[in-house]
């Protein structure tokens, strides 16, 4: 099935605040990090369950090669997956327990 993809506005503001830090520190990597970002929404919309549901049928993905985590919910009655956080597991592991 496929699924609509929706990006909750905090995630747009974070996946940029996370480009504008890796940019900062070196020139091509915020690129990248998009990049990753991109593919693992789309990993996410072809395997939907594939991944742990952690807490109030919110499911987890662990993106490769930057330290962050993907949270997202299913709905399937609507045929969307909402996107609702993409935050580095390094900086703030206490905000994932608040899911």
């Amino acid at each position: 099935m496929d699924y609509e993809i929706i990006l909750s506005s905090g995630v747009q503001a974070e996946i940029q605040q996370s480009f504008d830090w890796y940019e900062e520190k070196q020139p091509g990597l915020g690129e990248r990090f998009i990049s990753i970002i991109e593919s693992s929404i789309l990993v996410i919309s072809r395997h939907t369950e594939a991944f742990a549901i952690r807490i109030h049928n919110l499911r987890e993905y662990v993106v490769p090669k930057f330290p962050y985590l993907i949270i997202y919910e299913i709905v399937p009655e609507k045929n969307v997956i909402y996107i609702l956080h993409v935050f580095n597991s390094y900086l703030k592991p206490e905000k994932k327990k608040s899911f």
